[in-house]
């Protein structure tokens, strides 16, 4: 009697264990075929046509196991679903294609994808969408699609020798440029330097308008021009210029005090009656040649160049009491009734003068400071005395 009770209760202890590894050898290596396909999500949901670049997908889900396959398909528009179950490679031609690829497994719900070369644009296309399609085999019948995301492709951009007109503007920006060169598309984005290109517009896919956006002065900046196809970028693009934007631009003679709105950049650093270094530079008008940053009136082209112990062509008068609003504006006062300057004129004539920004006013400061910097003529420079 004993016997025949044992003999069931080893076998069911047998029927239990081999349940239990089968279920552990299941979360292991393979995931349930009939389970429903999720909504994966990439690394990256555009690239290169051409591929050879590694996309990851995640999941929410359990999805990934021993002998899972990624197929990459084509079906020219981006609302066609993948294949239910897994499908054969078929070449990529202008209409449909499918191609595929063996992923890195990193957990259930995470892989690996190297895109293949093949994943690539076909005749004239700029861009094409795909779909990242995941199955857990490679049974055309049983092996039911596991994931699938969306994933674009675009050629990659490429600029022309003189890539951007005009290929220089004012430190202050706005300005509108044209960029040259070939698969543009819409949505993509630009930059000078490091700053943004802003309300781009993409004409065609070899040229697009841009507004150029404020930056500091400088040379040789680098234009770069990014699409989902990859970045294209040309140094020594564009210039920006020290120009300024005065307003008003004009005041009858002999004015006693003009307020001045003044527009540019790199205001905040400029060391005005010692503003920054606590130091004692003057911006009232009795001191034109000390080492602080000044606001000149000039009739022609400001240089502070040594001339037996002189200016060259110094200031004419200066505008005072100089108040930084901002690192893009400053306001001052401007008296064409007295002056101050290296000659000792009462007052300053009638004429077409220029405003003129400095960061340094001595004499020989274009020589002696390496950081000198002073602002362009140009036409929003320009000021007018006049009688009225």
């Amino acid at each position: 009697m004993k016997l025949t009770t044992r003999r069931p209760r080893r076998t069911a202890l047998a029927a239990i264990a081999a349940v239990g590894l089968a279920a552990l050898a299941t979360g292991v290596g393979a995931g349930p075929a009939s389970a429903a396909a999720v909504a994966g999500t990439l690394s990256a949901t555009s690239g290169p046509s051409g591929g050879t670049n590694t996309l990851t997908m995640t999941t929410t889900a359990a999805k990934f196991f021993t002998g899972t396959l990624v197929s990459f398909q084509y079906k020219a528009t981006a609302t066609t679903a993948c294949s239910a179950a897994y499908a054969s490679a078929v070449a990529v031609s202008s209409t449909a294609g499918i191609v595929l690829a063996t992923p890195k497994i990193l957990s259930s719900t995470k892989i690996a994808i190297t895109v293949p070369s093949t994943v690539a644009l076909q005749g004239s296309a700029t861009s094409a969408n795909w779909l990242v399609c995941v199955y857990p085999g490679s049974n055309t019948t049983t092996s039911l699609l596991s994931a699938s995301a969306a994933y674009s492709i675009a050629a990659k951009p490429t600029l022309a020798v003189s890539p951007i007109s005009p290929a220089s503007g004012p430190a202050l920006g706005g300005g509108t440029v044209t960029v040259t060169g070939t698969n543009f598309i819409t949505g993509l984005t630009a930059k000078i330097g490091s700053v943004a290109l802003t309300g781009i517009t993409v004409a065609s896919g070899t040229t697009f308008t841009a507004t150029v956006p404020p930056q500091a002065a400088g040379s040789a900046m680098s234009l770069s021009v990014t699409t989902t196809g990859g970045t294209a970028t040309k140094a020594a693009a564009y210039t920006y210029t020290n120009g300024i934007i005065v307003t008003p631009n004009t005041t009858p003679t002999a004015t006693a005090a003009t307020d001045l709105d003044i527009l540019g950049v790199g205001f905040s650093g400029l060391d005005f009656a010692g503003a920054v270094s606590g130091g004692s530079f003057k911006t009232d008008g009795t001191a034109p040649a000390d080492a602080g940053a000044h606001v000149f009136i000039v009739q022609g082209d400001y240089d502070s160049t040594d001339n037996s112990s002189a200016k060259t062509l110094a200031e004419a008068g200066e505008c005072v009491n100089v108040l930084v609003v901002s690192d893009t504006e400053l306001i001052c006062t401007l008296n064409t009734a007295d002056k101050y300057n290296q000659s000792g004129d009462p007052a300053i004539a009638d004429g077409v003068y220029t405003i003129t920004v400095v960061n340094d006013g001595q004499v020989d400061a274009v020589t002696n400071n390496v950081d000198y910097s002073e602002s362009i003529i140009s036409s929003g420079s320009t000021f007018t005395v006049a009688p009225y």
